[in-house]
């Protein structure tokens, strides 16, 4: 059976859903990607920078983009406040939290729509079945690097083995010694 590797599914739907929420938010204040982060103080108020990227699942120059735009927006603003003074926090302005009943009340109408289109085609334990094994994607996956240097590991380790059964060298060979 000839199938379409999942990462590539997930990014083609990724990217589908991205420019979904990028025009339903066009004429807004903010991107798909700051109302993402605006999410995470809306549930937790005055977040690390660090702990803010993990749970936004953001790398560190995608945050501190974010959170400069946001700032720039007046919908949050850094604070040092800790004993660590190194430990920069973003805090929820007036303004960002004004936008958080209007834009939740959207953001569940377009969630709504997508498990709408989906129920076509799927059934609600599909769909569950579905949201589960995201979040367990999203939960266990490792980030960049960790999961690059694993993978390309084992890449390498199997590309080796297969330039061996081409060349049909012994699994062990010792460079430098003539073959028998």
């Amino acid at each position: 059976m000839n199938r379409e590797p999942l990462g590539f599914l997930l990014g083609a739907a990724g990217r589908k859903v991205a420019k979904m929420y990028t025009a339903a938010l066009a004429d807004d204040v903010v991107s798909p990607s700051q109302l993402y982060v605006l999410r995470q103080l809306w549930r937790e108020d005055g977040l690390a920078l660090v702990d803010l990227r993990e749970r936004a699942q953001l790398d560190a120059t995608s945050t501190t983009w974010i959170a400069d735009q946001l700032e720039k927006a007046g919908l949050v603003e850094r604070k040092r406040n800790d004993p660590d003074r190194r430990i920069v926090r973003l805090w929820l302005t007036n303004s960002g939290r004004a936008l958080e009943p209007d834009l939740e009340m959207r953001l569940a109408s377009w969630d709504a729509g997508i498990d709408a289109m989906l129920q076509q085609h799927h059934t609600p334990a599909d769909l569950e079945a579905f949201r589960s094994v995201l979040s367990t994607i999203v939960a266990t996956l490792p980030e960049g690097d960790d999961l690059w240097s694993s993978l390309s590991t084992s890449w390498d380790e199997a590309l080796e083995r297969l330039r061996r059964s081409i060349l049909d060298e012994p699994e062990h060979a010792v460079e430098g010694e003539p073959e028998p």
